[in-house]
């Protein structure tokens, strides 16, 4: 619990050095607390699948340890409300409710498997200091894409509930997507991950809203 705690730490401080701009510690602390706040004391509602699944299994685990329940609790979610910091940035870049922001997110983050492809990252070797960074730089590369998609998925859609915005959003970029899962697909088959091939893959997904 501690390491996985250092580890949302570091990715924290990573998120703050490429999203903060010139803005203290504080003053983006002041900025995206409120709806950060919101949105972790409801986060098991916007989970989906086996995102979902995972939390459940990791508040069971701290259960078995005995962990005290807010403690648990707080552990569990630790990767998933780390997102809720680019949740945050949408809602208050596009002037659109956090809850609103939050659903279409975690609805992406659960479509394109988002959590599998991290701990596929969390895989790739790190044995000098330039592997560990281009690992880095990669899992912070696809949290971006999935906030840009969420965008785009807003940006595109007016009405309805979450997966219907994101089926019309899927509908408007048939064509690109057909391409992207077709490549992921073939990355899945490999034998083993590297950074090339899920470089790519990445770089498929992300040119889908960054045209």
């Amino acid at each position: 619990m501690h390491l996985d705690i250092r580890r949302l730490l570091d990715r924290a401080v990573r998120w703050q050095v490429n999203q903060g701009g010139t803005r203290s510690v504080g003053e983006v602390i002041a900025k995206y607390k409120p709806q950060v706040e919101l949105l972790r004391a409801h986060l098991s509602d916007y989970l989906q699948g086996e995102d979902l699944k995972r939390l459940q299994t990791q508040l069971a685990k701290a259960e078995e340890w005995g962990v005290p329940v807010s403690l648990g609790h707080q552990w569990a979610e630790l990767f998933e409300a780390f997102a809720l910091l680019d949740v945050a940035r949408v809602a208050v870049q596009s002037q659109t409710p956090a809850e609103e922001v939050a659903a279409v997110y975690y609805r992406v983050y659960e479509r394109f498997a988002v959590d599998n492809i991290l701990v596929r990252i969390t895989g790739l070797p790190r044995k000098d200091r330039w592997q560990a960074l281009a690992r880095a730089a990669l899992r912070d590369d696809l949290y971006s894409t999935v906030a840009d998609m969420t965008k785009a998925v807003l940006d595109a859609t007016e009405t309805g509930s979450a997966e219907e915005r994101l089926q019309a959003w899927e509908a408007l970029n048939a064509e690109q997507l057909d391409r992207a899962r077709s490549v992921f697909e073939e990355v899945n088959s490999l034998g083993q991950d590297d950074m090339a091939s899920l470089s790519v893959a990445l770089r498929l997904l992300r040119s889908i809203v960054r045209r």
